[in-house]
């Protein structure tokens, strides 16, 4: 919203779906503007015009708000959704996505009503305030401002185009999702025009379109450098927020909200298409993929886990031979097993992988190396370092021979065997690790949750080397940039924070230690991630560092629910093993947990 607000907001009257996609529309190309034009376009030569012999009935002066100037039920009546937009947005996204809308809702739109504030608002009253250098009150603002929220109970935020949003510059439309987002009353739904559903919904079976859309665009979004039209309102914005939660709570607010819609939307987008046939074989593979990796990095393994089994026999048709696609989404299942701690089943899928690949030809190329790599981590998660280590040198050579060695996965693939080095021992471990994360600098691509677990991986060797000061610079910068994606809530936000106690256990400093654990707990807990391979993990040293504090009881009650987990969730290995050991010998070394 972009317009000053004045007296006429109380009314919380809307127009149809089927006004808008009919006379509204029709007026527009009456006056000669286009379903392309923006709000500010039409506005005043549709909107205004349309009340201007019209007496508004709240201060009964001549010269209305659009919807005061309709009459009859098929037209107007009480909002039932209240529409959080960009006046630069295209007329004919809008109507199309609300029409949309109503559609996938089963709606009558004859009978579903829109806040939409150009046409709820009276123009010709903001105009007048405009000229004469007014400006409203600061709390009659405020107050107008929610009451609109909390009376209508409904938001539809309008996200157009999907990959590059105007809504999330714009200080008014942050501002609006965030406080649909705040109030418990207040139900949320992020929507799209058709046309960029369509466009999505592509971008899922692109290999790499989506997630690296994602990590980019949620890293811009910043409310104190969005726009407004008008500087007076983004100065009240502002203040709001200043005087509230603060602005970076708010900026890791919206993010996480607009990343769960997006990852909700490719999910249940790929469910849809599967169950339907819409997607088979290889475009099957590479969608559900790509899905399936969003997936693993917000932590929903068990919804990931849901997707890929339902995939498997769709993509995998009896007259289809082996294909990359199919050796990716083995890769990726694998993944899936290892994630949730089954570690067999883990590389039974990588063997399959690695097969189809052999028939192939292609073991030498990025997806061999890729599928190597992840064989190597899952042997490494199963104590067998040396066999890990092998397999990550074998995909460094692949990536070398096919010249690959300058990739994103390359940087991964050098921060994951740097661990591997650094824990058998060898000098060569650092530098890998560091030359990893000067590869994502280089790329430009540190920023992400994958640059995240690079600069970890890296913390890790600098540990395991005794630079502990060192190894909590690297921790902090990845927590940092874990809450500027708003990945923080995922069990690789719960890592960070658990190794990072660990370097202040080696430090002394047990209150700290303390802290941090039960923080990566709670981060788990509300993700709804702590029945999972991660929450044993840090409730293995959370009851450590309690057993060190003389809390026995309390780590009793901790070492019995990871007890618990691993048998309720099926979690095989060293791990299970560890918690075994753990409620044998309550005071057993805390740092043989695999990192």
């Amino acid at each position: 919203m972009d317009a000053a607000l004045d007296e006429q907001t109380c009314c919380l009257n809307g127009v149809s779906s089927f006004h808008l996609d009919t006379e509204f529309v029709d007026q527009i190309l009456e006056v000669g503007c286009a379903r392309t034009d923006n709000f500010y376009t039409i506005e005043p030569a549709v909107i205004r015009p349309r009340g201007s012999n019209v007496v508004c009935p709240q201060t009964q002066k001549l010269g209305s708000s659009y919807v005061d100037a309709l009459s009859g039920p098929e037209h107007v009546g009480n909002s039932d959704y209240m529409l959080s937009y960009s006046w630069g947005y295209q007329v004919g996204d809008v109507v199309s996505a609300l029409s949309h809308h109503c559609q996938k809702k089963n709606h009558d739109p004859k009978s579903t009503y829109f806040w939409i504030c150009c046409l709820c608002i009276n123009q010709h009253r903001v105009i007048e305030v405009r000229e004469r250098g007014d400006e409203i009150p600061f709390e009659e603002f405020r107050a107008a401002f929610r009451s609109r929220v909390r009376g209508i109970g409904k938001v539809l935020a309008l996200m157009a185009p999907w990959d590059r949003p105007v809504y999330v510059t714009r200080a008014w439309c942050v501002f609006e999702l965030f406080t649909a987002i705040s109030d418990e009353s207040c139900r949320l739904t992020v929507v799209m025009p058709p046309s960029e559903v369509v466009k999505f919904c592509g971008s899922i079976a692109n290999t790499g379109a989506l997630t690296s859309y994602l990590w980019s665009a949620l890293e811009q979004l910043d409310l104190e450098t969005a726009q407004a039209s008008v500087a007076s309102d983004k100065d009240m914005i502002l203040q709001i927020v200043r005087d509230g939660v603060g602005l970076e709570s708010l900026n890791q607010v919206v993010r996480q909200r607009l990343l769960s819609w997006l990852a909700e939307a490719a999910y249940a987008e790929c469910c849809d298409q599967v169950a339907k046939g819409g997607l088979r074989g290889d475009s099957a593979a590479t969608a559900v993929s790509e899905t399936a990796n969003l997936l693993h990095r917000l932590g929903k393994f068990d919804d990931a886990c849901t997707l890929l089994s339902a995939s498997i026999d769709t993509a995998f048709t009896p007259s289809e031979e082996g294909t990359i696609e199919k050796a990716n989404l083995w890769r990726v299942v694998g993944k899936n097993y290892d994630y949730l701690g089954q570690n067999e089943a883990a590389a039974e899928a990588f063997q399959k992988a690695l097969g189809i690949l052999r028939q192939l030809n292609q073991l030498e190329s990025h997806d061999g190396a890729a599928v190597l790599t992840c064989v190597a981590a899952n042997l490494q998660e199963m104590g067998r370092m040396e066999e890990a280590l092998a397999n990550y040198e074998q995909a460094w050579e692949i990536r070398q021979v096919c010249g690959l060695e300058r990739s994103l996965d390359a940087s991964d693939l050098l921060a994951m065997m740097g661990v591997a080095e650094c824990k058998l021992g060898s000098s060569a471990g650092l530098q890998h690790a560091q030359q990893a994360k000067t590869l994502r600098i280089q790329l430009g691509q540190l920023n992400s949750p994958h640059g995240a677990h690079v600069l970890q991986q890296l913390g890790l060797c600098h540990f395991m080397l005794g630079d502990i000061q060192a190894a909590i610079v690297e921790f902090d910068e990845s927590k940092a940039i874990l809450e500027k994606t708003s990945s923080l809530q995922t069990p690789q936000g719960a890592s960070v924070l658990q190794r990072a106690a660990r370097c202040f256990c080696k430090l002394g400093d047990a209150q700290r230690e303390l802290e941090l654990l039960w923080e990566a707990r709670k981060l788990l807990e509300d993700a709804e991630q702590l029945h999972s391979k991660s929450g044993v993990l840090v409730l293995l040293d959370l009851g450590s560092a309690l057993l060190d504090a003389r809390e026995d009881a309390e780590a009793k009650k901790v070492l019995e629910l990871a007890e618990q987990i691993c048998s309720e969730k099926g979690i095989d290995g060293s791990v299970s093993d560890l918690v075994q050991e753990r409620l044998k010998v309550l005071r057993k070394t805390r740092y043989c947990i695999i990192s």
